[in-house]
């Protein structure tokens, strides 16, 4: 009868380049990962204007929430309760 074991030198091999591959993939994901953290942090217009999409997106939700509680508050004082 011939049986054959599992492991050895193969199985070793091929856990090393799984572990290699595994490494080249978390590299690629944080430099992706980093590029779009600067994208979001600043960007340039036209003009030459470096502006920040986070803080765009701030202001934008300060000024619709600033609407939208006007929105509210005139609603409450019309309807009667």
């Amino acid at each position: 009868m011939n049986i054959k074991k599992s492991g050895g030198r193969n199985s070793r091999h091929v856990l090393q380049e799984r572990a290699k591959a595994l490494g080249q993939a978390s590299v690629e994901y944080t430099i992706v990962v980093m590029l779009v953290v600067i994208v979001l942090i600043s960007y340039e217009d036209e003009s030459g204007v470096v502006h920040s999409a986070i803080g765009d997106v701030v202001g934008a939700l300060k000024d619709f929430f600033g609407a939208y509680s006007w929105a509210i508050s005139f609603s409450n004082n019309i309807t009667p309760l």
